[in-house]
C-alpha cells in the first residue's frame, strides 16, 4: 500500500505482486521499472499524479483506477519522456475514471475503456475515451439482443457500441 501526500518512487525489479493498492492524498508516484499485479487499485479525489519509466510494461490482470472529484479528472498517468511511451498491458478487468493519460500504449493487452471524464493525448493508442455505454436491462422479456426495449436507451447496440449486461442467474441473451 502507498499513502500519504509526499512524492514517492516505486522500484519492483524484476518482482510480481499479488495485489497493490495506492491510497494516497495527492503528491506522486514514480514507477521506476516494469511491474506485473494481479490487482492494482488507486482511487483518489485529490491531485495525483503517476509517471511510468518510458519503453517499460505495466502489466495488471485487474485495473481500478478512479481519479474523479466534483466532475474533475484528479489522476494523471504520464510517462516519463514526453513522446516515448510506456506500455500498459491490461489483460482482463478494469475499470477507468477520472484519469488524464499521455503518451501511454495499452495495444498490448484488452483495450482500456475509461469514463468520463477522462482523457487522453494523441499518444494513447488502446485507449477509449469518452463514449457512453448503453445497459441491457431485458424489460422487453423476449431476452432478444435485437430487441430495442431491451436497452436503456431504446436502441440495440451496433458493432462499435459500448454495452454492459449485468450477471444475472438463471438469465440469457440470445
Amino acid at each position: 500500500i502507498l499513502t500519504g501526500d509526499l512524492a514517492q518512487q516505486f522500484d519492483a525489479g524484476t518482482a510480481v505482486f499479488n495485489r497493490i493498492y495506492v491510497r494516497k492524498t495527492g503528491g506522486s508516484v514514480t514507477w521506476n521499472d516494469g511491474l506485473t499485479a494481479d490487482y492494482f487499485e488507486c482511487t483518489t479525489t485529490d491531485d495525483l499524479a503517476f509517471t511510468f519509466q518510458s519503453g517499460k510494461t505495466f502489466t495488471l490482470t485487474q485495473m481500478y483506477l478512479c481519479g474523479l472529484a466534483d466532475e474533475v479528472a484528479k489522476l494523471s498517468l504520464a510517462s516519463s519522456s514526453p513522446n516515448d511511451c510506456w506500455f500498459l498491458r491490461a489483460t482482463t478487468a478494469h475499470r477507468v475514471t477520472g484519469v488524464t493519460v499521455a503518451d501511454s500504449d495499452a495495444t498490448g493487452g484488452a483495450p482500456v475503456y475509461t469514463g468520463a471524464p477522462s482523457s487522453g493525448n494523441d499518444n494513447t493508442p488502446g485507449w477509449n475515451f469518452g463514449g457512453t455505454c448503453t445497459e441491457w436491462t431485458g424489460k422487453s422479456g423476449d431476452g432478444k439482443f435485437a430487441t430495442a426495449g431491451n436497452w436503456s436507451d431504446g436502441v440495440v447496440p451496433g458493432p462499435t457500441s459500448r454495452v454492459a449486461i449485468p450477471c444475472a442467474e438463471g438469465g440469457s441473451v440470445t
